[in-house]
């Protein structure tokens, strides 16, 4: 499954079900947000200011409650930049095209996945995303 940091919203859930329930390789940048979160955003209007106000209205909790993951990760990271923008390359799917699965990216056969902690999860995050 292709991620990137416009992951959001409904596609946030999207990756969440991917991930509990299959063993599919995420490929990319982190999701834009955490697995569990608030959204339904209503609208209303405040009484003196008369502004119109977006406010979301429910707490989705779509993994364990104890996942408290900033974002999923991806298995495999391809970070996308502005070069790669104007000269109109993907790098998540040329990532896809070299990528020949190995015995690492294997997961256990367990199903449904249900463990959150998957491998890619335990790096560090900060490093790579600098690279």
């Amino acid at each position: 499954m292709i991620t990137g940091r416009l992951t959001f919203s409904a596609a946030v859930m999207l990756a969440a079900d991917v991930e509990a329930n299959t063993h599919a390789l995420f490929v990319g940048e982190p999701i834009g947000a955490r697995v569990n979160h608030y959204g339904d955003a209503s609208m209303f209007t405040l009484l003196k200011s008369r502004l119109c106000v977006n406010c979301s209205t429910l707490f989705w909790q779509m993994s364990d409650a104890r996942d408290m993951r900033p974002w999923i990760f991806p298995d495999l990271v391809a970070t996308e930049s502005f070069s790669d923008f104007v000269n109109h390359r993907d790098p998540a799917l040329e990532t896809i095209v070299k990528h020949q699965l190995d015995a690492k990216h294997v997961f256990d056969k367990q199903h449904p996945n249900r463990n959150w902690r998957r491998p890619s999860q335990q790096q560090d995050w900060p490093m790579i995303l600098t690279k």
